[in-house]
């Protein structure tokens, strides 16, 4: 029975030396997800929440199949992503990742901070897509985890984001139906 006691302090004094950090769970979001057609710089905000310290991310982003390029055929393009201004590393970051890639249904990018950890807690990048083509109504998947990968914080889990990206009417095109309809009322009025 000593031996046994003397065990168990033994193991508590030790659990004792282990640092303990407590890891807020990271999760990703999506802002609006209405794009415009026949836009050229539609953008889409991805953030995150949780509050932990990170010292960098890798950011991947997939739309759809992540088309002609992943060997699929979505025809969203993607034309540029930001991971820098304005987001939680605008100010503490080591600049664009040199592999990043931005093309078809793909963005891929990724930085470290410069000095210390920045607090994942608000926008984390904006992603460009050319919608030029596409026709109100389409819809595609969109996902922070993709070909290339789950988005994460230099090693630290993030839980993924997935939704739907809608192409709604763009507003030239809103403009010219809503001036229609009041003329149309106009002319029942006058009848």
């Amino acid at each position: 029975m000593k031996l046994k006691q003397t065990c168990l302090t033994a193991l508590g004094a030790a659990m004792l030396l282990i640092p303990h950090t407590a890891v807020s769970q990271l999760v990703l979001s999506f802002g609006d997800l209405s794009i415009a057609e026949n836009s050229t710089s539609e953008t889409i905000e991805v953030f995150v929440t949780g509050d932990t310290n990170v010292q960098g991310v890798n950011f991947n982003i997939q739309i759809g199949d992540g088309g002609p390029i992943a060997g699929g055929s979505t025809p969203v393009q993607v034309t540029g992503v930001d991971i820098l201004g304005g987001t939680i590393f605008e100010g503490n970051n080591t600049g664009a990742s040199p592999g990043r890639l931005f093309v078809d249904g793909l963005a891929l990018d990724g930085t470290t901070t410069n000095t210390g950890t920045v607090v994942a807690n608000g926008l984390l990048g904006t992603v460009t897509v050319s919608t030029t083509g596409l026709t109100a109504g389409d819809s595609f998947t969109i996902s922070t985890n993709g070909l290339n990968g789950a988005t994460d914080f230099a090693g630290i889990a993030a839980e993924q984001a997935t939704g739907t990206l809608t192409v709604v009417p763009e507003p030239a095109s809103v403009a010219t139906l809503a001036l229609g309809a009041i003329t149309l009322l106009r002319r029942r009025r006058a009848a």
